[in-house]
């Protein structure tokens, strides 16, 4: 499992997320530029940003939210796709 984190360096949501996220160790976490890997955003169906997507091992999506959401929130989430 896996969360990937899709922005953009000229969002600024993105940057308050990045903040927000510091410390997260819940599940590795892999920042997708949508700029430099559009392949990406495109197989993932990313509209806006920023969008944080939980996958499993096989790359299915498990959950998905866009925009601003505290740590404590996705940590939640992450655990409920866990067990």
């Amino acid at each position: 499992m896996k969360l990937l984190k899709f922005y953009a360096d000229w969002c600024n949501p993105c940057r308050v997320l990045t903040t927000m996220l510091d410390g997260f160790d819940a599940c590795p976490m892999e920042k997708v530029n949508i700029d430099l890997d559009t392949d990406r955003a495109v197989k993932y169906s990313i509209r806006s940003v920023p969008t944080l997507l939980l996958i499993d091992d096989n790359g299915n999506e498990l959950w998905r939210h866009s925009g601003l959401i505290d740590k404590v929130m996705v940590e939640k989430e992450v655990r409920k796709h866990k067990y």
